[in-house]
């Protein structure tokens, strides 16, 4: 399921213009797993026989350090980075786990396997455009959080772009998700953001007020 929610966030991601690290599928053969013995590896190498999610490498990225000072360029990312991870409940972005990437200019996100908490019954909310009690916790231990915190934000171009998350959105990742993955992961997920994206000016402005 963690392969999954990878991908899947991860092409949802790129479908709303955030830069994500580019999602690959690895089919990790016992042949290839042959070559690593004796070498480090070996071990988490003979464990994940089969297909497994990536990430193609970009040069010239550095981790995000923690509390790294933010330009106007990166302060308007940080504000969408932040609304994507509400908007698919994704509490995995944290002060001691930034799961980022950045050349000064670009922030490159990774790392969404525990992205849709819902479908693990981890973050419970059936009106997930509304933002409950119970999600403040995991939302403000979110890395931007206090960084935003106290200012003005625009999430019109944000929520706009949802209108690319239709039907033929949907219909090709059923088409990319690989049939050894496939569950009912994909429409609960659909579900969910469906509901979400129906009512997208109560969730725009539920995130202008959790920020102000």
């Amino acid at each position: 399921m963690s392969s999954n929610s990878e991908l899947i966030a991860a092409l949802i991601g790129l479908e709303l213009d955030l830069n994500i690290a580019e999602p690959v599928i690895i089919d990790i053969t016992p042949e290839f797993v042959d070559t690593l013995k004796g070498k480090d590896g070996y071990k988490n190498a003979i464990n994940s026989i089969g297909l497994n999610f990536g990430c193609k490498f970009r040069p010239g990225l550095m981790e995000f350090a923690s509390r790294q000072q933010l330009n106007d360029e990166l302060y308007e990312q940080a504000s969408q980075i932040f609304s994507f991870d509400v908007f698919i409940s994704n509490a995995d972005r944290r002060t001691d786990k930034p799961n980022m990437l950045t050349d000064g200019k670009k922030i490159v996100l990774f790392d969404h396997e525990l992205a849709f908490g819902f479908v693990m019954d981890i973050i419970k909310n059936p009106n997930p455009w509304l933002i409950n009690e119970s999600d403040l916790g995991w939302i403000k231990n979110h890395y931007f959080y206090p960084i935003l915190k106290g200012n003005e934000h625009n999430f019109e171009q944000f929520v706009y772009k949802f209108s690319m998350l239709d039907d033929n959105f949907w219909n090709k990742l059923q088409n990319i998700i690989p049939d050894s993955w496939k569950s009912d992961h994909l429409d609960k997920i659909k579900s969910n953001l469906n509901s979400l994206i129906s009512n997208k000016d109560s969730f725009k402005e539920q995130l202008i007020k959790l920020l102000s």
